[in-house]
């Protein structure tokens, strides 16, 4: 989804389901915001939104994580947003090991999300913003909310991946986790709206003979900042490449946290990665890069 991108309503689609209406909708809203780019963390803090405090809104704490709704919804009930965000969570949280402690407060700004926003001084938890129309549609919020989930669980605050000539690598992994979610929830017709909205990243991926030559002739212009955070088309190819990995071996989930903060190129930083992460997981990444930097197809 490109800047500026837009998902234009045709006419034959008026009278279909209530809810492809709202799909198409929520997707406008999503991938344009007056020219910014979603689905970033970023150099922002809690000191740049300045919200009602999350006293009185609802909150549904599971073992060590604690997801909170806050009052910037405008909602009566707040109760069924924190029912989509625990069970979106949830994919990606049961195969975290110990039950880490995360709290996670969401708001919702139109105008600034999807987007997670840095840690001020000392905050002592996240804050995820949504933008979502309408306020409760669950396929576009477990969308969104699985991705800025997954920054949080890379421990982005400490990576800074905005700073990093890999914030394209960390934005692949977030928008793998949006995949493997809505693919989690096995429900075909979230399944569905995910794999229609990446079509031409799954279509891209299917054509590709030798993924690791692609993905070298990529990676110099990835590393441009700019062009790494806006091509999310190839973000998109790389979660697909890596989403049967992570099926099949979700632990992999616990790696994310022991990301490095490094430039390295890809190569480099994979294994700079092997050597930060649990010995359990160390054949986890290999196979990871084996799919990423080689020819061979084998999970």
């Amino acid at each position: 989804m490109d800047e500026g991108s837009n998902v234009p309503m045709k006419a034959n689609l008026l009278g279909r389901k209530k809810w492809i209406a709202y799909a198409l909708v929520a997707f406008a809203v999503s991938t344009t915001c007056e020219g910014k780019v979603l689905h970033d963390s970023a150099k922002l803090t809690e000191s740049d939104f300045p919200q009602t405090e999350p006293s009185g809104s609802a909150s549904t704490p599971s073992s060590g994580l604690q997801i909170t709704v806050d009052e910037s919804w405008h909602l009566d009930n707040l109760d069924n947003v924190a029912s989509i965000l625990n069970e979106t969570a949830s994919y990606i949280y049961s195969h975290l090991r110990d039950s880490p402690n995360f709290q996670v407060v969401v708001g919702y700004d139109r105008e600034m999300g999807p987007i997670s926003l840095y840690r001020n001084g000392d905050q002592q938890f996240d804050r995820v913003l949504l933008s979502n129309t309408p306020l409760e549609y669950r396929p576009q919020i477990m969308y969104q909310f699985s991705h800025e989930f997954c920054h949080v669980i890379s421990d982005y605050n400490r990576i800074r991946s905005t700073d990093s000539k890999n914030e394209w690598f960390h934005e692949a992994l977030c928008e793998l986790a949006s995949i493997f979610v809505l693919h989690s929830t096995e429900e075909p017709a979230l399944k569905k709206y995910i794999d229609d909205y990446l079509e031409e990243s799954r279509d891209t991926l299917a054509g590709i003979e030798d993924f690791g030559t692609w993905i070298s002739s990529k990676e110099e212009g990835l590393r441009t900042r700019a062009a790494g955070r806006h091509d999310r088309k190839t973000n998109a190819v790389v979660a697909y490449r890596l989403h049967p990995l992570f099926k099949q071996y979700p632990a992999l989930w616990n790696t994310l946290w022991h990301l490095p903060k490094s430039d390295s190129t890809l190569a480099v930083y994979i294994e700079e990665w092997k050597q930060a992460i649990d010995d359990q997981d160390s054949p986890l990444l290999d196979r990871l890069q084996e799919l990423l930097l080689g020819t061979s197809d084998k999970l």
